[in-house]
């Protein structure tokens, strides 16, 4: 199955700003042969990845005061496509509740 994580990229000039928790998610999946992606919010990047990828689920991994900018471009993205988005608060749980389920099916 192919997966999208929607995230802001750190500066690489900021320490301690990885987005570790896709990136282990990421690595997980891709051991279980599925296809991921992770790419920025910038409606250009998604909307390009989305037509050459093709996910079957975009996941975003946001911090407190990012959800009206998610949910905005969560608004832009499903006009064009039918599509499972699940915001990660706790990827922990949210990853065996709620995104392993739907990657099994």
């Amino acid at each position: 199955m192919k997966i999208l994580f929607v995230s802001h990229i750190p500066d690489q000039y900021v320490k301690d700003r990885d987005p570790l928790g896709i990136m282990c998610l990421a690595a997980t999946l891709k051991q279980a042969k599925h296809k991921v992606r992770i790419c920025s919010p910038y409606i250009s990047e998604v909307e390009k990845i989305l037509s050459e990828f093709a996910p079957k689920i975009i996941a975003y991994s946001i911090a407190t005061g990012d959800h009206i900018f998610y949910a905005d471009l969560n608004s832009v993205i499903k006009k064009n496509m039918e599509i499972f988005i699940q915001y990660l608060e706790d990827l922990t749980l949210l990853f065996f509740q709620v995104l392993l389920p739907k990657i099994q099916e």
